[in-house]
């Protein structure tokens, strides 16, 4: 089923990206970084007993008065920014988090995955009917209301045929609510971090744009930017991650080398064919993955940072280097826009750069603090780093050579699909002929 879902979810996103008017994106960019938000404040929620039928009854109820002082903040957000109907959609947005967040736990109290999966693979459906059908007169409140309406209907089922037949079997104390609601306070933590870099970003973002440079393209450049570019690169960082093993702290050299080497590999090439792929995926006239792809690079390696120093070194250590780097994100992130700007570049390139430097920041910190504590000398492995840096510089400087044949700025969709083949060719055989040389 997750395939399926998947495949929905790529046709849905596509469809809004083809159909759906720039008004619509914008809202929907503005949930989006707002739904990564909230869900990391939900993200460890579950109960323990999947037995207890009080246990379920009482964390239903426990999210369902939370999200009454949690809609109205955002509801009230909406109006601050004054962007048309922010304020109806951040509602829908929060009761529609809400409404997933009790179907997990539903999920788990029945031992049925399947519940989740049903409720996706229907929203996702009707929705894109709907979306073919309206185009461009399709709301992003329809996605909550029909997702919602089949939550009621689920659970008026999960009441009528489960609940009213279990026996309760255990005794169920209300201060065991909040070790439910939150389960793991680091992850917790760590996620609220890592989804703010994003809704920090929108925000100032989106402001700066409508009222310091009073840019007619903020809809198109917020949503490719943070919700078309974004999902695109978790794409990608999902693939990468599936070459990434985490295992020993004692092993961070190695794991430290291959990360760096597994990052450069992918985002070099990415970064060359970054104009080609702007103008097949997005038919985009200017490189709006390029400074995605910057940004990826970073984050690759802070991820595997803070994986490697949970439960390796202390919590307050995690807490304040994350902490630090969102606090220079929030610095540089105004300056940083206004540079980009009286450079002539784009104002995402000021964003993405000011969040790159906080990211980096936050992986100095955490690095001091893992060698600090494992006595890892970084000094016996920088001739390492020189050899991957170096064999990367090499392979950039040969991609860049062809460009000077095979250019990269065609205004064709069909010569662009063939540079980017062709691109992508010449890296797997750099690649090839690199593994080749480093066994012999």
């Amino acid at each position: 089923m997750k395939k399926i879902i998947n495949i929905l979810l790529i046709i849905y996103i596509l469809l809004i990206y083809y159909l759906v008017d720039t008004n619509t994106k914008l809202l929907i960019t503005m949930n989006f970084s707002l739904y990564l938000l909230l869900y990391s404040l939900f993200s460890t929620t579950s109960i323990k007993d999947n037995k207890n039928k009080k246990e379920l009854i009482y964390t239903i109820i426990s999210l369902s008065i939370l999200s009454i002082p949690i809609s109205i903040i955002n509801y009230q957000l909406g109006n601050i920014l004054n962007i048309e109907y922010l304020n109806i959609t951040n509602l829908l947005c929060t009761i529609f988090l809400i409404t997933n967040i009790i179907i997990k736990i539903i999920s788990k109290y029945l031992n049925k995955n399947r519940i989740i999966s049903i409720h996706n693979i229907l929203t996702l459906f009707i929705n894109i009917i709907l979306i073919i059908i309206l185009k461009n007169k399709y709301n992003i409140s329809l996605l909550y209301i029909i997702s919602i309406s089949i939550f009621i209907i689920i659970l008026i089922l999960f009441i009528i045929f489960v609940l009213r037949k279990h026996k309760q079997n255990n005794t169920f104390y209300l201060k065991e609510i909040k070790n439910n609601l939150v389960t793991d306070k680091e992850q917790v933590f760590t996620n609220i971090i890592k989804s703010s870099y994003i809704y920090i970003s929108s925000i100032i973002l989106y402001y700066i744009l409508t009222n310091t440079y009073i840019n007619p393209n903020t809809n198109i450049i917020l949503s490719n930017t943070y919700f078309f570019g974004i999902i695109l690169i978790n794409i990608i960082y999902k693939i990468i991650e599936k070459y990434i093993t985490i295992d020993n702290i004692n092993n961070y050299n190695q794991i430290i080398n291959k990360v760096l080497n597994i990052s450069l590999t992918i985002c070099i090439p990415l970064m060359v064919i970054s104009y080609p792929l702007s103008k097949i995926i997005f038919s985009s006239n200017y490189n709006m993955i390029f400074p995605l792809i910057i940004l990826l690079f970073f984050y690759i390696i802070y991820n595997t940072i803070i994986k490697l120093s949970i439960n390796n070194i202390g919590n307050k250590k995690i807490n304040i280097s994350l902490l630090l780097g969102l606090l220079a994100k929030l610095l540089l992130e105004v300056p940083l826009i206004n540079s980009a700007y009286r450079m002539g570049y784009d104002l995402t390139l000021g964003t993405i750069i000011s969040t790159s430097i906080s990211l980096l920041l936050a992986i100095i910190l955490l690095s001091i603090f893992i060698t600090r504590k494992y006595k890892i000398n970084l000094l016996n492995n920088f001739t390492n780093i020189l050899n991957i840096i170096y064999t990367n510089i090499i392979y950039l400087l040969i991609l860049v050579l062809f460009t000077l044949i095979i250019k990269v700025d065609n205004p064709k969709y069909i010569t662009n699909i063939l540079v980017v083949i062709f691109y992508i060719f010449i890296s797997i055989v750099f690649n090839i002929i690199k593994k080749k040389i480093i066994r012999k």
